[in-house]
């Protein structure tokens, strides 16, 4: 019987979903909308919010996901080879 060994080289993501409370100075004369403030949030060091979201705010993770293959062997080998191998 013949089976394929194959060694696969992947990039892969696991998504944690944090819930985090940031205290933010909005610059302007009115009440900024919900818009206003999520651009202020997108403009603002991305190490602000990464240093927010700590292990007590994880809210939920999901398993790994594979987002691409990047390279790929294949071995074919009989039920004799991987015998005489092992």
């Amino acid at each position: 019987m013949t089976h394929h060994t194959v060694t696969v080289q992947v990039k892969a993501v696991r998504v944690t979903l944090h819930d985090v409370q940031l205290t933010l100075q909005v610059p302007g004369s009115r009440a900024p909308s919900r818009t206003t403030i999520e651009r202020h949030i997108r403009d603002l060091d991305p190490a602000i919010l990464d240093n927010a979201c700590t292990s007590d705010t994880v809210d939920y993770s999901r398993f790994a996901e594979l987002l691409e293959v990047l390279d790929t062997q294949v071995t074919e080998e009989s039920e004799g080879e991987a015998e005489h191998a092992a």
